[in-house]
């Protein structure tokens, strides 16, 4: 390849070839499941560990933010409930069918929101408490046969600021899946101020 073929004309001639190739490839199409539907792979691996072990809490996973300033408790719940709908994962659960794990997808509800309202004399000691705090709801494990797979808690300090924490479980979640939730709640957030 020489020098002249590296030209935006000729990059933007090959970005346009790979969108009329991929324009013309199959359409994807949402696909509603009425009832139990089978678990992925990792789903019923998660499952399996789950379902036998006698800390179930292990299979949650955390996702926490400091606040500095003050969220506002209804469009933070606004934005909790977009996000759920927006994500029929987070409203799965699990069960058993003919005797086999399966998935079931809810219909749209309130996203749990658990606030504690923590007034400590120094910034020291309320981080200290809404740590601890947070600890405790990491360790409240999940109904996988209730749903949904995700709740909320926020840990309110007045003035020394907030923790916000989403907890999801393992069986629906992922490392790339939990920074698009951490998008899409900042995007709901931001669009309600």
């Amino acid at each position: 390849m020489t020098d002249t073929q590296h030209t935006p004309a000729n990059l933007w001639s090959a970005a346009g070839m790979l969108l009329d190739a991929q324009e013309k490839g199959p359409v994807l199409r949402r696909t509603d499941f009425e009832g139990p539907r089978p678990l992925s792979f990792a789903q019923e691996r998660v499952w399996l560990l789950s379902s036998s072990d006698p800390e179930p809490s292990y299979y949650n996973v955390p996702l926490g933010w400091w606040v500095d300033g003050k969220l506002r408790e209804d469009w933070l719940q606004a934005a909790l409930d977009a996000m759920l709908r927006r994500h029929e994962t987070l409203r799965t659960r699990f069960l058993l069918h003919k005797g086999a794990p399966c998935a079931e997808t809810m219909a749209p509800t309130s996203m749990p929101l658990g606030i504690l309202r923590i007034r400590e004399r120094t910034p020291q000691e309320w981080r200290l408490s809404a740590l601890e705090a947070a600890r405790q709801e990491c360790r409240r494990p999940f109904d996988v046969t209730a749903g949904p797979m995700i709740r909320a808690f926020l840990a309110d300090g007045g003035a020394h600021g907030q923790l916000l924490l989403l907890i999801t479980h393992q069986a629906v979640v992922d490392g790339w899946s939990l920074r698009l939730l951490s998008q899409d709640l900042a995007s709901c957030y931001s669009a309600l101020c």
